[in-house]
């Protein structure tokens, strides 16, 4: 959800990647080159993060011809509330498309100022920090279909500013750490999936948290 929001307003510009600059003969006579590299600021404000600047930088790439086009991505934003969040995502494609890995992580403080904190008619300041970890690993079964499984990690500390602190561990709002994993399914019929003209996508998954796994 804090991925989503702090790319809800996004503005793309493309980088070149050419090297020495060419004659206009050369320009041209040589195929145009397309960049692998995208630079993406975004802007965003919300309740919980107040108003929000930062990037998306990402690298396209294609291990082989066979294969769609896997993209490695980072990002970051900081908001007016001295607020950050910060991460990577990597969505790649292997032998042919046979083989489907998606990770990504992300860590992340949160500032907040509440005027009335739960009701008590207290003003009260918390520092959320949060890490999280996602990893999906998909196998293609026939033609368009994948069956794979995943595995979802975060932990979630609340702390408050003087007398809060303490108030939090009383109540036990604290935060929390939850690990999840599940089964995947997907039909994916798309032309490109970085930029479809036709075809459909019909993905089914399920998130199982268990403390045997390390969670709350």
């Amino acid at each position: 959800m804090l991925l989503r929001q702090a790319l809800s307003v996004t503005f793309a510009l493309l980088m070149s990647a050419g090297s020495a600059s060419p004659s206009a003969q050369e320009a041209d006579d040589a195929p145009e080159r397309e960049s692998p590299w995208l630079l993406t600021p975004t802007i965003s404000s919300d309740p919980k993060l107040g108003t929000n600047l930062g990037a998306v930088a990402g690298y396209i790439h294609r291990f082989d011809e066979e294969s769609n086009h896997s993209m490695f991505t980072l990002f970051g934003t900081y908001s007016d509330t001295d607020s950050h969040v910060v991460g990577a995502v990597a969505d790649t494609f292997f032998r042919a498309n046979q083989h489907k890995l998606k990770v990504g992580a992300m860590s992340g403080k949160i500032r907040n100022e509440y005027d009335d904190f739960l009701g008590t008619g207290q003003r009260a300041k918390t520092v959320d920090n949060m890490d999280a970890f996602f990893l999906r690993y998909s196998y293609l079964l026939g033609r368009n279909w994948y069956l794979g499984g995943q595995l979802i990690s975060s932990n979630y500390a609340i702390n408050g500013e003087g007398m809060m602190d303490d108030f939090l561990g009383l109540i036990g709002l604290t935060g929390f750490d939850s690990t999840g994993v599940g089964l995947v399914g997907e039909r994916d019929t798309r032309d490109n999936i970085r930029n479809p003209h036709k075809g459909s996508r019909l993905i089914m998954h399920n998130i199982a948290y268990r403390e045997s796994l390390g969670g709350d």
